[in-house]
Protein backbone atom coordinates (compact mmCIF):
# COMPACT_ATOMS: atom_id res chain seq x y z
CA UNK A 1 0.00 0.00 0.00
CA UNK A 2 2.93 2.20 1.25
CA UNK A 3 4.72 1.39 -2.56
CA UNK A 4 1.53 2.38 -4.25
CA UNK A 5 1.10 5.71 -2.76
CA UNK A 6 4.63 6.10 -3.50
CA UNK A 7 4.30 5.94 -6.98
CA UNK A 8 1.47 7.53 -7.11
CA UNK A 9 3.19 10.57 -5.51
CA UNK A 10 5.96 10.09 -8.28
CA UNK A 11 3.36 10.47 -11.07
CA UNK A 12 2.33 13.18 -9.67
CA UNK A 13 5.52 14.89 -9.14
CA UNK A 14 6.75 14.56 -12.63
CA UNK A 15 3.29 16.17 -13.71
CA UNK A 16 4.01 18.95 -11.64
CA UNK A 17 7.74 19.08 -12.60
CA UNK A 18 6.19 19.27 -16.51
CA UNK A 19 3.83 22.40 -15.46
CA UNK A 20 6.99 23.98 -14.15
CA UNK A 21 9.48 23.97 -16.74
CA UNK A 22 5.83 25.06 -18.62
CA UNK A 23 5.85 28.14 -16.58
CA UNK A 24 9.43 28.58 -16.79
CA UNK A 25 9.10 28.98 -20.40
CA UNK A 26 6.34 31.42 -20.12
CA UNK A 27 8.34 33.81 -17.46
CA UNK A 28 10.72 33.95 -19.92
CA UNK A 29 8.96 34.79 -22.97
CA UNK A 30 7.06 37.33 -21.73
CA UNK A 31 10.32 39.15 -19.76
CA UNK A 32 11.62 38.84 -23.24
CA UNK A 33 8.87 40.60 -24.96
CA UNK A 34 8.92 43.53 -22.29
CA UNK A 35 12.58 43.70 -22.08
CA UNK A 36 12.14 44.15 -26.65
CA UNK A 37 9.47 46.52 -26.09
CA UNK A 38 7.31 43.83 -28.31
CA UNK A 39 3.92 42.94 -27.47
CA UNK A 40 3.68 39.21 -30.11
CA UNK A 41 0.85 37.56 -28.72
CA UNK A 42 -1.82 40.32 -28.38
CA UNK A 43 -3.99 41.15 -32.42
CA UNK A 44 -4.17 44.06 -31.52
CA UNK A 45 -0.65 44.77 -31.18
CA UNK A 46 1.43 45.63 -34.26
CA UNK A 47 4.12 43.16 -33.38
CA UNK A 48 1.54 40.66 -33.49
CA UNK A 49 2.67 37.52 -34.94
CA UNK A 50 -0.36 35.09 -34.41
CA UNK A 51 -1.14 31.99 -32.77
CA UNK A 52 0.62 29.71 -35.06
CA UNK A 53 4.17 31.37 -34.74
CA UNK A 54 3.49 31.35 -31.21
CA UNK A 55 3.14 27.49 -31.05
CA UNK A 56 6.12 26.81 -33.30
CA UNK A 57 8.37 28.77 -31.07
CA UNK A 58 6.62 27.29 -28.04
CA UNK A 59 7.40 23.68 -29.88
CA UNK A 60 11.05 24.70 -30.61
CA UNK A 61 12.17 25.96 -26.97
CA UNK A 62 11.47 22.37 -25.82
Amino acid sequence: MIEDQKALIKSEIKKLEEIDKKLDYKVSYYKNMIASHEDTINPASKDYEGIIALRKKIKSAK
